[in-house]
């Protein structure tokens, strides 16, 4: 087994992702760590999945049902099928953008604090992560980043809204980036449904962009179904490593019924948002808490305590967080999904208890 010492020696720096922390089934808990939409009501995902049900076949492959979604995708975003790639969520693509762009000794850049992913992703391919960093206040300094890029720079992943910090970035900067940058600009709008806006127009001043988006945030995280909008050009390498039949027929189904019926979608952004706003209200009330502006579906907190002790306490109140005292510039934070309301009062009741205590 000498070979398998080898592969471990040449993996033992790469980002190993965390796995899901585990639960106790003998209790309820409120999940508030993983920006899941609680906002879309129960009778009408019955709808969604029961249509599927009918409709779909699965003792075959899920030709029609690809065929469908992308037309159906380019309808709705009023693009060309010839500028969408489709993925098995926004992470596959992820892993396509840097299959395809990264070789080893190639560069990657990255703007910290942001989603784990594309770090994982980038040492996966042995290419040279670059980091540039935020401001104190989470703002973007375009010549920060581009003083990071060499001409080896193929790839650069901006998330915007950023996760986990919640705030969304200029289209100035996002182009300014773009401009300076030798290889492919990655604009993540995972979470762009709960902002102000979109970067899709930068498409026709850059040639090196690509848009990531998924369904998982809009209140489907478990049927796994994202897509990125590019050039034509762009799309057809990505295309090239992409598996056959990545997706399958369910969730390419369910995407088709979302898209024919998403006006109950609609309706769950308004409701979020509006929570939000709450929420953040709410959160300000509370001693040592610090809730950061969000356009995204959840809410970054900074505490006056520390984040390790405050989140296993919540914890023991069944109470889910996602700690981020292991981020750069994050060592105080939590990250809280904006739940129900109801999940957000027994979150915001145990949050007064721990920091008084």
């Amino acid at each position: 087994m000498s070979w398998v010492k080898g592969i471990e020696k040449e993996t033992e720096k790469i980002f190993c992702y965390p796995e899901s922390a585990e639960t106790p089934p003998d209790r309820e808990w409120i999940y508030l760590d993983k920006n899941e939409n609680h906002f879309l009501s129960k009778s009408y995902l019955e709808r969604v999945i029961s249509r599927c049900i009918r409709e779909v076949d699965l003792r075959r492959y899920p030709v029609e049902e690809e065929v469908r979604f992308k037309e159906e995708l380019c309808n709705f975003l009023s693009v060309s099928p010839t500028n969408v790639v489709m993925g098995n969520g926004c992470s596959d693509l992820i892993n396509i953008l840097c299959h395809t762009f990264l070789r080893e000794g190639s560069e990657a850049v990255v703007v910290e604090p942001t989603f784990s992913m594309y770090r994982w992703n980038i040492e996966r391919q042995r290419a040279r992560l670059l980091v540039s960093y935020l401001k104190d206040d989470f703002s973007l300094t375009p010549s920060a980043v581009t003083s990071r890029m060499s001409k080896n720079s193929r790839l650069c992943f901006i998330s915007s809204p950023n996760n986990p910090t919640g705030n969304k970035f200029g289209l100035d900067e996002i182009l300014e980036i773009g401009l300076a940058l030798p290889g492919l600009l990655a604009v993540d709008e995972t979470y762009v449904e709960f902002s102000d806006g979109s970067c899709i127009d930068l498409l026709g001043k850059l040639e090196n962009l690509v848009i990531l988006r998924s369904f998982s945030k809009i209140g489907f995280a478990g049927i796994r179904l994202g897509y990125a909008i590019t050039t034509p050009r762009i799309a057809s390498l990505l295309k090239k490593f992409i598996r056959p039949y990545s997706i399958d027929s369910l969730s390419l189904r369910m995407g088709i019924e979302i898209l024919g019926d998403y006006e109950p979608v609609r309706r769950a952004y308004g409701a979020l948002t509006s929570e939000r706003q709450r929420f953040e209200s709410e959160l300000k009330t509370i001693t040592g808490v610090t809730p950061y502006p969000s356009q995204t579906n959840f809410i970054l907190i900074k505490l006056d305590k520390d984040t390790v002790l405050i989140s296993r306490r919540l914890k023991d109140k069944g109470i889910i967080v996602k700690d981020l005292h292991d981020y750069p510039l994050l060592y105080n934070h939590l990250r809280v999904t904006v739940g129900t309301p109801e999940m957000n009062e027994v979150f915001l009741s145990g949050l007064r208890r721990v920091m008084e205590s």
